[in-house]
């Protein structure tokens, strides 16, 4: 039944049933007011109003109460004249029954008024609270984006400072390409990286945009191969810088400054762990280093920012780099030589 779509609390039912006869003896006491001034008007038409206010009070049960409590009143109060019928009227049964249904119609489309009502109240407060939740999380999402922001600024001077600290040169203009091949490097990284909003780059194609410049593709020098891996924004930085200065090493000093040498790029990741592997043959001869260089210094910083470590390995055929870096950041640098 409609009416049933409105349950009552038991704890209320007292309650509603007390209102329900409120309502009712308001409506009789209101028509015992007016009936001297209207004897001959409908006796039963006030029942409409007090059965039509309960139901949106209480619900479907004060309504019947009110229904039924009016009705029995006015079988008492106003028709015992018309009990027995006379000539041209309805009798007092006929009467009460036409209102009963009438009011039972009231409560059916006023009870159902109230919970369609209550359903779109709890439906807009729930929307509220949807809104509300979701400005709170579009406010935290941008407190952590502005965040994040200053941090990856504060990030990328201190590497910056560290880069123009670390270098030098015989001229102002040697010093200046020096700068913008390391800085050159970096904004690589960083678009490959704002390409994935700092969730990392992939290496093969970090390996192709760094290698490229330097003859990667185009010629059978230097060669790349290895799975491909998804590296966090701080290896792929540090990597970014790691491959820059091997490959402008190799165009100065090693397997890419003679018409023969070759540089040979691999990786692979075992165990959480990602090597890359750079190796030179075919060029000039190839001894350690009596003093640690500009390279040397930026390779062995190439991955403060994360969990890596370099091996460099002079042999006299070419140098031999790998470069071991852990696939879960972490804050261990370890720089080695052989």
């Amino acid at each position: 039944m409609a009416l049933l779509t409105d349950p009552i609390p038991t704890k209320t039912r007292i309650r509603t049933v007390l209102i329900g006869l409120g309502w009712a003896a308001v409506a009789t006491l209101a028509r015992a007011m007016v009936g001297p001034f209207i004897p001959s008007g409908p006796p039963l038409a006030f029942v409409f109003p007090a059965v039509l206010i309960s139901t949106l009070q209480t619900g479907w049960l004060g309504g019947l109460v009110t229904l039924v409590g009016f009705e029995l009143a006015a079988w008492q109060l106003y028709l015992p004249g018309l009990r027995i019928t006379a000539l041209g009227l309805m009798s007092a049964a006929e009467r009460l029954t036409i209102t009963f249904l009438i009011s039972l119609v009231l409560v059916v489309i006023a009870s159902r008024y109230r919970v369609i009502a209550r359903q779109a109240a709890e439906a807009e407060k729930t929307a509220a609270r949807a809104r509300e939740e979701a400005h709170q999380e579009s406010a935290a999402r941008l407190q952590l984006l502005v965040h994040e922001v200053d941090h990856r600024a504060n990030n990328l001077m201190a590497v910056i400072q560290g880069l123009v600290s670390l270098s030098n040169a015989g001229s102002a203009a040697e010093l200046k390409r020096v700068i913008e091949g390391r800085l050159h490097a970096l904004a690589k990284a960083h678009k490959l990286m704002s390409e994935t909003r700092w969730n990392g780059a992939d290496l093969d194609r970090l390996v192709t945009e760094e290698l490229t410049p330097f003859g990667l593709g185009s010629t059978q020098r230097i060669t790349a191969s290895g799975e491909n891996v998804a590296l966090s924004a701080a290896s792929a930085q540090g990597m970014a810088l790691a491959l820059h200065e091997l490959a402008t090493n190799a165009v100065k000093y090693g397997a890419l400054s003679n018409e023969t040498g070759e540089v040979s790029v691999t990786w692979s990741r075992k165990d959480g762990v990602l090597t890359v592997k750079w190796e030179e043959r075919g060029g000039p001869a190839v001894s350690k280093p009596a003093r640690r260089g500009t390279g040397l210094k930026v390779l062995e910083r190439a991955f403060a920012n994360g969990a890596g470590r370099t091996r460099l390995d002079w042999a006299s055929g070419g140098l031999i780099c790998s470069l071991d870096v852990s696939l879960d950041v972490g804050p261990r640098t370890e720089t080695t030589s052989a």
